[in-house]
């Protein structure tokens, strides 16, 4: 039976209706969509799977430039590039994949699932 406290801090049952309501499934803004992550701090692996994921992203976070450019089968809808990264950088992941796509001809054609 579910359950939610009232004044006085006594637990009352829920009404049918609310419990409807509290089993109706809330559309998560990222349904769908797959994200690439790149960080090079472990701190920010763990926050960046959890927002992703909690937001319905089918998500990949990884460490490097060179780990990212190996992810991109399938490509991702969404890339995000830590900008300060040393070594190779977010700004150099993005002229890698730019050239990449070139390269393989790849042209983006379809809608994204938020044009659907």
């Amino acid at each position: 039976m579910a359950v939610s406290s009232s004044k006085g801090g006594r637990r009352q049952p829920l009404s049918a209706g609310e419990q409807r309501r509290s089993a109706v499934r809330v559309p998560r803004p990222l349904d769908g969509v797959r994200v690439l992550a790149v960080d090079d701090e472990p701190e920010t692996w763990a926050l960046l799977q959890a927002v992703l994921d909690g937001s319905g992203a089918q998500s990949k976070v990884v460490e490097s430039v060179a780990h990212a450019l190996n992810s991109l089968d399938p490509l991702p809808d969404v890339l995000i590039g830590d900008l300060a990264m040393p070594g190779r950088d977010g700004f150099a992941l993005i002229r890698e994949v730019r050239a990449w796509m070139l390269e393989e001809r790849i042209v983006l054609h379809r809608p994204l699932p938020w044009q659907s």
